[in-house]
Formats: C-alpha cells, sequence, structure tokens
C-alpha cells in the first residue's frame, strides 16, 4: 500500500472520529509585528488511566484544523512553514508518567518528525489532562516563516497549551 493511500484512508478514519473527541490545542507564538495563536478542538483521544494515574494517552489531529486567530492568510503560511497538506496528521504518543515528580514524557510527530517532550500537568485525573510546555519550531525540523521581505518574522519558541479528556 502507498504512503498516500496510508495516510488518506488514515485521514478519513481520524476525521470521520472527530466529532466525539475531546479537549483542545493552542500553539502560541510571536511574530515581530503581534503575537498569534493557533488552536484545534478536533482532536481524536485515546485515553486510560488508573486511579487517577494515565497509562495510555494517544492523541492525533489534522494538522490543518489548526486554525489561526489572525485569519487564512496566516493559516496559509502556517501550514506552508509546516510543509503538511489537508491529509496530514499530527499525533502525540505518552512514553511515560512519572507521578512523583508529576511528569509526563511523550512524542509529537509532525511531518514525519518525533520530538521528544516533556511536561508537568496542572491536572491530572481519569477525566482530563491539563498543562503546557515550550518547546522550538526549529526542532521540528521547520524553518520560523518571515514575510514582507524578511520585516517580519516568527519567532523560533512556540507554547503549546492542552486540555486532552478521553473520548466516549
Amino acid at each position: 500500500m502507498s504512503g498516500i493511500f496510508k495516510k488518506v484512508v488514515l485521514a478519513s478514519v481520524l476525521v470521520g472520529s472527530f466529532a466525539f473527541a475531546g479537549g483542545h490545542v493552542e500553539v502560541l507564538g510571536t511574530s515581530t509585528l503581534h503575537d498569534w495563536k493557533m488552536q484545534s478542538s478536533d482532536l481524536k483521544v485515546d485515553m486510560l488511566s488508573q486511579d487517577n494515574k494515565p497509562t495510555k494517552i494517544e492523541v492525533s489531529m489534522v494538522a490543518q484544523s489548526l486554525k489561526s486567530t489572525e485569519g487564512k492568510s496566516m493559516d496559509k503560511n502556517a501550514y506552508k512553514a509546516m510543509k503538511v497538506t489537508p491529509i496530514d496528521v499530527i499525533t502525540y504518543v505518552m512514553k511515560s508518567y512519572d507521578p512523583a515528580t508529576n511528569t509526563l514524557v511523550g512524542i509529537i510527530n509532525i511531518n514525519g518528525k518525533d520530538v521528544d517532550v516533556s511536561t508537568k500537568p496542572k491536572i491530572v485525573n481519569d477525566k482530563e489532562i491539563e498543562g503546557s510546555f515550550k518547546t522550538k519550531i526549529t526542532d521540528f525540523g521547520m524553518v520560523p516563516p518571515k514575510f514582507m521581505l524578511g520585516a517580519m518574522k516568527v519567532g523560533d519558541e512556540i507554547t503549546i497549551n492542552y486540555k486532552v479528556t478521553p473520548d466516549n
């Protein structure tokens, strides 16, 4: 089965499931002109927990479900910088959770690039996990965009705010 066909099938399955998903993701960043935000509530979440501790977390979303508060031109530029198509999927898979330090470790995959992330959620229980962490655009093999002949530059550091709840 070709890679493109697999992506189409996966995206079709995920898009069909998103209506029942819970939570949201926000990506916050800066530029030389203004701060910016992209967000999505179209998450597919597979989460298991025991005694208010996560034992499994897998989150996926179609990359182009992230939408900017600045409008469609920013969305278009962001998708171009991420090198994503309407069928590309962003995933997060938990590797471990340490309740003694409240540390959640996992892998985010964007466009085939895996990046390890560690976060200390502010809420962890059987019904939700909520928190934030900082990372860099360049960690994902992307170049922060420049616009208007370089007059506007996007900052490399971004903040990811998240809240995930299990699908029912």
